[in-house]
């Protein structure tokens, strides 16, 4: 299906202008969730839209959010969701021709389990997730497998800097906070992500972060920029097999990467989140512009208790 850039155009446009119809009291800014990351309302039903993008030279990727959260008490979550994709890039045939790709999915659906055991000095929420193949393979915008993660997210708040650090697992890469992938993998992998939020007002904050994503045994490089039928698939610990092959079989080093993120976000509403900045996928050799518009629909429509 081919991509619809007006589209993708209407869904920011749609969600900024509904943040700012409405006038509500300002909080701290807050990225599109990580699914283990802590929430500030405890209790009920709410509904979340974000769109996040990382365009860059030759590769645009785009992920429209659709979730709802479910809080059962102060320390135990479900977050259930289906993402959509807007992709589009540049690649390189076997024979050196250059072409342009589009396309736009449904990704993988996904359920998560969120608790918080512990909420002191260190903040700690561990997240467990499960992904269905509701997403077409051939677009890359699923392994066709069942998926998991588990994420840990630590934190120490307090009122000027919140260091944090996020560690997890799955047999599938987890995307860096602020940088939406070009690829989907498939086979065992650890990632890492560390850094601080700094507030400098009470609606604009500064978030500077390194991650770092470790694999193991055969991994399985599923483009989004490449569609099945386009090029043959390459074998070997190719870091940029993703913009010459629809699906690249290598080793561990095939999923790797390791890079960092500045980003400001700002909450000009108390359900409207807004974020732009840079990240630096240093394997990949990529530097992306990175965008955020998240919408809290529950607490726009004053559904909340």
């Amino acid at each position: 299906m081919p991509v619809s850039f007006r589209g993708i155009a209407f869904a920011a446009l749609l969600l900024a202008s509904t943040g700012i119809s409405t006038a509500q009291t300002s909080t701290p800014a807050t990225q599109t969730p990580n699914p283990a990351a802590p929430t500030p309302h405890n209790h009920g039903f709410s509904i979340y839209e974000s769109l996040e993008g990382s365009p860059s030279t030759g590769a645009q990727t785009y992920e429209l959010d659709n979730t709802a959260r479910y809080r059962l008490g102060d320390t135990f979550n479900v977050v259930v969701g289906v993402p959509f994709f807007f992709t589009r890039g540049q690649t390189t045939s076997s024979t050196g021709q250059t072409s342009t790709t589009s396309a736009s999915g449904l990704g993988d659906a996904f359920v998560t389990l969120n608790w918080r055991p512990v909420n002191g000095f260190i903040a700690w929420t561990t997240g467990l997730t499960g992904y269905a193949p509701t997403g077409n393979t051939n677009l890359g915008l699923s392994t066709g497998r069942g998926l998991f993660t588990w994420n840990n997210h630590f934190a120490h708040p307090a009122p000027l800097v919140t260091p944090y650090a996020d560690i997890g697992i799955g047999n599938t890469t987890t995307d860096p906070k602020f940088f939406v992938r070009p690829f989907k993998t498939l086979g065992a992998s650890g990632n890492f992500d560390a850094g601080a939020t700094i507030n400098l007002l009470d609606w604009l904050d500064f978030d500077a972060s390194g991650y770092a994503n470790l694999a193991a045994g055969t991994q399985k490089i599923y483009s989004r920029l490449v569609h099945a039928g386009q090029a043959a698939g390459a074998s070997g610990n190719a870091a940029n097999g993703f913009r010459n092959s629809h699906l690249t079989t290598g080793g561990a080093s095939a999923a790797e990467d390791n890079g960092f993120s500045g980003v400001f976000e700002v909450s000009p509403r108390s359900y409207l989140d807004l974020s732009i900045g840079f990240t630096r996928s240093t394997r990949l050799n990529i530097n992306s512009a990175t965008f955020g518009i998240g919408v809290n629909v529950t607490k726009m429509l004053g559904w909340t208790r």
